[in-house]
């Protein structure tokens, strides 16, 4: 309080509070809960006489801030913030403040705003608006000039600086360890094939990452497209990736996104999740990965209607680069609901999708292409590359042209085969089948084994089913489920071996 700075000692705080509450309640009216408030202001104003330079007391900023409705902010709380960690845990006094203050309800702030204003207004000379704003508003000028303490958007601005500095040498340590080649010799452990895909992917988030330590240079951003059929491996590049990248990155499914006027997912929501993995942090969230998956099932009319095209619209806004308001919960002791803006220039986008039926499209323009210049017409394929595929196919599929042409890189994953499956099933890292060799080995010290012939039923079986590498799960579950039941009761098999007949009695 005003009468704080004339004191030579903290030991004075407790008596002058106490006389000064009696004054106002025999003079103005009574507290409400007076023993919060006694809690809330003594720990205040002691945090204020031992953490605070007396020029620029905590109580006299409260009061301005609780006094500036029109700010709805309060500027005390904000140098409580800066300076909390400062309090050593033998602070009983101001500890116990603090946490008087989080019980305190709306009412009792009301109340410790008009005890503020009236021990301002009693100690200083002048009408009320001088004492307020000589008090509180130069102060906060005096401070704000001098650097000891920020308005809003200052502050703001300096700790995403700071961010942006602690982000930017994490980067460059980044960088020092990976380079494209590093990133996809790592991938390579985990994902069987799609060798142009992961280039591609390496070569964009390696240029991302360049992006970030040099915004000056205005280096080109580039959104990828993946292109390939279900459990070809797209959306598992981008979750290994995940584990090694310093930026944030966010999977989410855009084929669950609605028109704006729809209740459900919007666009804004894979923002929030880019937001969320970014800890809340506006400028960390903006140089961020979105990874949109299934994004083909939102082309043209014959998947979504009119909604797609609306969401088309969308999907260009964000690509492009735009400020876009994103609705999130902030954390940190006074949580609560805010708005964020994010400028999605800077996000690096990679799209992905199983485009079913591109292919007939891009057979039927070879067709027509052939015949027309009196060449022999060649057998239709159903395979199509990346440089068969033509923006225009995307197009007559169901894109909007400035959509393709946001979206100018394009890897065409192929389908996996036989060879491919049992090489992922016996070769990649962390496959499924390694997942129940620890499982039965862990869980009863039981050596898995499967047979060559057995690998060849089980990749038969997964290409019938037609959804690729995730039918795999499926498949093992279905073939040691029951030997992983029973663990207990054959404590006396040590070695599991499964064959061809094995697997095809098994999966009828």
């Amino acid at each position: 309080m005003y009468r704080l700075e004339s004191m030579s000692n903290g030991a004075e705080i407790q008596s002058v509070l106490a006389e000064l509450m009696e004054k106002y309640q025999s003079e103005v009216v009574s507290f409400s809960n007076e023993e919060v408030l006694y809690r809330a202001l003594h720990g205040l104003a002691y945090f204020s006489y031992e953490y605070v330079d007396e020029k620029y007391n905590v109580l006299l900023w409260f009061a301005g801030g609780l006094y500036d409705a029109k700010e709805r902010r309060c500027w005390g709380l904000e140098v409580l913030e800066e300076k909390v960690k400062e309090i050593p845990k033998s602070d009983t006094i101001s500890r116990d403040g603090l946490v008087a203050l989080k019980q305190m309800k709306q009412k009792d702030y009301q109340e410790m705003r008009q005890f503020l204003i009236w021990d301002i207004e009693k100690f200083c000379e002048g009408d009320k608006e001088e004492k307020i704003g000589m008090v509180v508003g130069n102060r906060y000028k005096e401070m704000e000039k001098s650097g000891r303490f920020l308005s809003h958007k200052s502050r703001k601005k300096q700790n995403e600086k700071l961010q942006m500095l602690k982000f930017r040498k994490k980067c460059e340590k980044f960088l020092k360890k990976y380079n494209p080649q590093k990133m996809k010799e790592y991938l390579d452990e985990y994902i069987i094939g799609q060798e142009e895909a992961k280039m591609m992917v390496c070569m964009a988030v390696y240029n991302h990452y360049l992006r970030i330590l040099y915004p000056d240079k205005n280096l080109v951003k580039t959104n990828v497209l993946l292109l390939g059929p279900t459990g070809c491996g797209k959306t598992e590049i981008m979750r290994r990736l995940k584990d090694i990248l310093d930026v944030p990155l966010t999977i989410f499914n855009f084929s669950e996104v609605v028109g704006s006027q729809w209740k459900g997912k919007h666009k804004e929501d894979a923002l929030l999740d880019l937001l969320q993995e970014s800890n809340m942090k506006t400028c960390i969230a903006e140089c961020g990965i979105v990874f949109l998956d299934e994004v083909d099932k939102v082309a043209g009319e014959g998947h979504m209607g009119d909604c797609g095209e609306e969401v088309q619209g969308q999907l260009l806004g964000m690509l492009e680069g735009t400020l876009m308001k994103v609705e999130g919960r902030n954390e940190g002791p006074y949580s609560s609901e805010r708005e964020y803006l994010i400028d999605t220039k800077n996000i690096l986008f990679i799209c992905s999708g199983a485009f079913e039926g591109l292919e007939e499209i891009v057979a039927k323009d070879a067709e027509e292409v052939s015949g027309s210049f009196g060449m022999p017409l060649k057998k239709k394929t159903k395979a199509y590359t990346r440089e068969t595929l033509k923006a225009k196919h995307l197009e007559t599929y169901g894109f909007r042209s400035e959509l393709v042409g946001r979206l100018c890189e394009r890897a065409v994953l192929s389908p996996i085969g036989k060879e491919e499956i049992k090489r992922i099933l016996t070769h990649a890292k962390d496959s499924f089948l390694e997942r129940y060799k620890n499982t039965l080995l862990l869980g009863g010290n039981v050596i898995l084994e499967f047979t060559e012939d057995a690998l060849d039923v089980i990749a038969e079986e997964a290409i019938a089913l037609k959804i690729g590498a995730r039918s795999l799960n499926r498949i093992l579950a279905k073939l040691l489920d029951d030997y992983i039941y029973e663990l207990e009761e054959n404590r006396e098999l040590t070695r599991l071996s499964i064959d061809g007949k094995t697997v095809r009695e098994k999966l009828g």
